[in-house]
Formats: structure tokens, C-alpha cells, sequence
């Protein structure tokens, strides 16, 4: 999430328009030009690739950088190693080659993603909750050459001779002894730090993410110097512009402390600490192991931590939780959440749990747009509750019809997003990028929503077959391929269902051959013995009679979610 201030809603303040139009004239930091042949807009003073923020995060010095368990590294401490870290794949690789990354959330995998970066290469951030067949896949779909993870995840890799090309294998964690096959510690990759950073384009690939797609399996959206430092910049303009909104306003700038729950793996956490929070000089404090809400609490209390970005699961983890061990809250004053639906009251029960809570945010993005793209809060979020706020500076945001034409205010309609911050498009997959973006430009996000007169974005559903559970999202399609492959199976169909604590749950609903014996539980170890769990479903329903299709055999799901409610979502489904 974005660097936002702490805040005290008043209904006096200067209008956003005319605030906006200030901070992004002529000469401001944030000046706002059209983009090339006058399509879009983009920042004229941006850096163009991230060799150049570098320096910046050197400047900060002693200031303290990541915090890990009884682990503390100052930006010296970080920066040094990034650039031994740097020097070593330098002479193991080159310019644009892919350094996959495969661990839980550590000082290592920032280390490992920002030496890579300046190095010249491309991370791959491979998904954390992968298993075997999965990691097969992101590696050798992404062609990477280097892998650099955890002890823990890097046991999960298949027979090595399946992962093509893959030339080094290097662990951050571990004593050296005891290590995956062909794995040696991250610290033999350390050379002589790199002095002479590769000068780079702007589309010069910053790093490979992965999503789920509309249709096979998982996708790596590349995305680019000059797009991530685009989104960085749009995050900080619209801090900026908060803090020009209401009196007596806390800028969250300078030595902030970020609690860092968010996976280092998808954009949000990626964008908020990886990028922004380091660009920033902020502390980046990271949770050890899963998440947990007591332990969420006594970080808040121990580090005095101002900032906090998770999913709403995480949230709502910690209300339930509550504050039965009496601890200091109070340092917590900005806190975000996204990438997965939330409850409608999520808001009020964190303002009841955290006393000095000024500032709440909700926002909404893609791992196609390398982040979030719209946000919500402060006079805005009071004012507009349901909605997941404007337009960052250079994103626009359009509704339209199946025809692709341009819907008016609060009409509903597919969701599509244009601006720099774009990713160039799917590795090796031609085809699908075509899918996805627009000859113009435009990326067609498979989200459902309205914009009202003042151009804030409400979300309404989803064209695209997606689940997002605990904020991982899930093709539908690949989990019941999965369960089509068991024999005992004849069809099924795979939903969402609401859940309190995650958003959204997985429904497999299954009708089972004449002979067959299977139960739910030995379902969803069939599930889980092939994908990640959180692709296992939580609920199984069994049925008899032939699940509904229409004319031509597709599976009408909106009736078996019980919401074929009008025309416009049958013509959707």
C-alpha cells in the first residue's frame, strides 16, 4: 500500500481539483505531461530506471532499514550487500537474464531482488505456496538461469533435471549444512560489490509476477523500470496531496516503520515495502513466519509501528483477536488493505482496536498494472465508503460494454485501465497479451464496476473466473481441472462463496460417476497432493442431476451461485 499520512477528517480544506492541478503543473516534482503520441499521461521528471534511486537509499545511512526478528540492518548494511550481492551475478550472468526468487517474506529476498535489479537482471518472483509441479512451470516458463530462496521452499523444487536451464541454486537461510540438492549458501554468490551500474531503458524488465490469468495456467506479467517507478511515484503524489487537503495534518514521510505482512511475491507487498517503502528511507519491519494475530500485535507494540499494510483476512484476524493482552497500540496510525473483498464493517472494528488510527485506506489493482492504480481514504473513504477511490494521476480509468464502447456514469461494465505502470505483457505468451490489452492500450481487467460523476471507481463483481482467497488469486479453471483428472468424478463446477475472515472462500460443486465413491475429505487431499492450499476448497457439494449449462454446454455458474439475476449477468458469465 502507498505511503499515506495520518490524518483528522474536517470538512475545510482546499477542493482536490484545484490541489491536484498544483502539484502537477510546470516544474512541480509530479508534473504531468501526455504520454507519447498523446495517449495517456506520465510523470516528465520521473527517474528512468532504478539504478538511479539507488543513491538514495545509500544516503540514508545509519537509519535503521530491515528488521527481522533479532536481525537489524541499517541502509549502509543493506545497500553493502546489495552491491556485493550485485557483483557476484554479474559474473555469473548478464544483462536481462532471470534470478528467480522462492521464499517467505526475509531480508534476503529484498536483498536478492535489489541486487538482481541492479545488477541489470529480472527477478522472478516465483509464489511462495507453490508446490512441485507449480514451480516446474514459473521456472522453466520464465527460462530463469538463477534461483535464490529458503531452505524450506527450495526442498518443495521437483528433480532438478525437470527445471531447465536453472544453473545455480543459492540459499539465504540454513548453516550450510543439510541443503537442497545442488543448493549452496547465498553467501558464495557474494563478489566484489558492483561499482558501475548498467545504465537502462525505461521498458527494461524490472521483474516477472505472476497471475492467475483468465484461462490455463499461472502467467508472468513483466513489468518494467519506468512502469514500477511510475506507480512508486503516483502513490507518493497522492500522499502529497492528502497532506495539502486537511488542516492539521501529519505527513507519514521520513522515519516511518512499516510493518510489512503483505507476500514480498505479489505486487501489493512488492510495491509498498520492496519499492516504496525503501525509496522512502522507511524501516521495514517483517513478520517472522505465518501470519499470526497475537504476534501481528506485540510487532506493533514492540517496533512502534506506524503503518501497517495487509489483506482484509489479516485485518479481521486481529479485530477477532482483540487486545486481551492490554498492548500499547497507539503508534499505529496509517493502516491499508486490499487485493481481496472486505466486510463492510472491517473499517469500524480496526478504528475500535487501534486508538490513534487517523488514516484507513482501501485501493484497488492488478499484478498486470505492477500495483495498485486507485485509491481510497481520509475525506474520501467517509464520503464514499463502497467505493475504491479515484484514479491515481496517470492511470485512467474507463467503463465499457462487450463492444468495447465507452459506458456512462454509473452504468455497469467491464473495467479497463490504461497508463505507464502497465506491464509490457506476458512472457513468451503473445497471444494472451493481445487478449489483455487493447491495440490503444488499454487493459482489460475482467473486473466488474461503475464510475460515478466524480470518477471513483466502485467494484461490482468479475467478468474473468477469479477467486481471491485471503488475497491469492485463484482460476477457477485449474482447480477443477485438477479435480476432473480424479476418476470417480463425472463433472463440477467451482465458485466463490463469502467468507468473513478471507473474503472469499473456494466451492467445488461435484457430481460424481455412477460408481463413485468419493468423499469430500479424500477430495480435497486429491486437491491438495497436486496444487497449493490455498487452491484447496473449503466446501464440497455433492449432487446428482446434471449441473446447468446453456445451449452450447458452458457451465451457468451464475445460477449455481444463485445470482442470474438479470441479462447483463448471464451475458457476462
Amino acid at each position: 500500500m502507498p505511503d499515506m499520512p495520518v490524518q483528522h477528517v474536517s470538512a475545510e480544506s482546499e477542493p482536490y481539483d484545484r490541489i491536484f492541478a498544483r502539484l502537477t503543473a510546470k516544474g512541480s516534482p509530479y508534473e504531468v505531461e501526455a504520454g507519447p503520441g498523446g495517449l495517456g499521461r506520465r510523470f516528465v521528471q520521473q527517474p528512468h530506471y532504478f539504478g538511479q534511486l539507488f543513491p538514495t537509499l545509500e544516503a540514508y545511512g545509519d537509519r535503521e532499514c530491515l528488521v527481522y526478528g533479532d536481525t537489524r540492518l541499517s541502509y549502509t548494511d543493506f545497500t553493502g550487500r546489495v552491491r556485493r550481492l550485485a557483483g557476484g551475478l554479474s559474473e555469473v550472468g548478464g544483462i536481462g537474464d532471470r534470478d528467480a526468487i522462492l521464499g517467505a517474506n526475509h531480508p534476503g529476498w529484498i536483498i536478492t531482488f535489489w541486487g538482481a535489479v541492479l545488477a541489470g537482471m529480472t527477478p522472478v518472483a516465483l509464489n511462495g505456496w507453490w508446490r512441485g509441479d507449480e514451480l516446474t512451470h514459473g521456472i522453466n516458463l520464465t527460462e530463469a538461469r538463477i534461483l535464490i530462496g529458503d531452505v524450506k521452499r527450495l526442498r518443495k523444487l521437483p528433480d532438478p533435471s525437470a527445471l531447465s536451464g536453472l544453473d545455480h541454486i543459492h540459499v539465504w537461510d540454513g548453516d550450510g549444512q543439510d541443503l537442497p540438492v545442488r543448493a549452496r549458501p547465498l553467501s558464495d554468490l557474494l563478489g566484489t560489490p558492483l561499482t558501475d551500474i548498467p545504465v537502462l531503458e525505461e521498458s527494461h524488465p524490472v521483474a516477472m509476477m505472476f497471475t492467475s490469468g483468465t484461462t490455463g495456467r499461472a502467467k508472468a506479467a513483466v513489468l518494467t523500470h519506468g512502469g514500477w517507478i511510475a506507480g512508486s511515484m503516483n502513490a507518493a503524489l497522492a500522499s502529497a496531496i492528502e497532506v495539502e487537503r486537511l488542516p492539521h495534518l501529519v505527513s507519514a514521510g521520513g522515519d516511518v516503520r512499516l510493518l510489512a505482512s503483505l507476500p514480498f511475491f505479489h505486487v501489493g507487498g512488492a510495491q509498498g515495502a520492496v519499492i516504496g517503502g525503501l525509496a522512502g528511507g522507511q524501516t521495514i519491519v517483517i513478520p517472522e513466519g505465518r501470519f499470526d494475530a497475537g504476534n501481528t500485535l506485540r510487532l506493533i507494540e514492540r517496533e512502534r509501528i506506524d503503518r501497517w499494510s495487509a489483506v482484509p483476512a489479516m485485518v479481521h484476524g486481529v479485530c477477532v483477536h482483540g487486545n486481551d493482552g492490554g498492548h500499547d497500540l497507539s503508534s499505529l496510525k496509517t493502516l491499508g488493505y486490499g487485493a481481496a473483498p472486505s466486510h463492510p464493517n472491517l473499517r469500524e472494528r480496526a478504528e475500535e482496536l487501534f486508538p490513534s488510527l487517523g488514516a484507513v485506506s482501501n485501493a484497488y489493482g492488478l499484478t498486470e498494472t505492477g500495483g495498485i492504480v486507485a485509491m481510497n481514504t481520509g475525506i474520501d473513504l467517509a464520503e464514499h465508503p463502497d467505493s475504491v477511490g479515484r484514479p491515481f494521476a496517470t492511470a485512467e480509468i474507463r467503463i465499457v460494454n462487450e463492444a468495447e464502447e465507452v459506458l456512462p456514469s454509473g452504468i455497469k461494465g467491464e473495467v479497463q485501465v490504461r497508463g505507464p505502470f502497465l506491464m509490457k505483457g506476458y512472457f513468451n505468451d503473445p497471444e494472451a497479451t493481445a487478449r489483455m490489452i487493447s491495440p490503444d492500450g488499454w487493459l482489460r481487467t475482467g473486473d466488474l464496476g461503475r464510475l460515478d460523476k466524480d470518477g471513483f471507481l466502485y467494484l461490482l463483481g468479475r467478468k474473468k473466473d477469479i477467486i481471491i482467497r485471503g488475497g491469492e488469486n485463484i482460476l477457477a479453471e485449474e482447480v477443477e481441472h485438477c479435480i476432473e483428472a480424479h476418476p470417480d468424478v463425472n463433472e463440477v463446477a467451482v465458485i466463490a462463496v463469502e467468507s468473513e475472515r478471507l473474503g472469499e472462500e473456494i466451492k467445488a460443486i461435484v457430481r460424481l460417476r455412477s460408481d463413485g465413491q468419493l468423499t469430500e475429505t479424500a477430495l480435497q487431499e486429491w486437491v491438495a497432493g497436486s496444487l497449493s492450499h490455498f487452491k484447496v476448497p473449503s466446501v464440497v457439494e455433492f449432487r446428482e442431476e446434471p449441473l446447468p449449462r446453456n445451449a452450447a454446454g458452458k457451465l451457468l455458474k451464475s445460477f449455481l451461485r444463485g445470482s442470474a439475476n438479470s441479462q447483463f449477468d448471464e451475458f457476462f458469465s
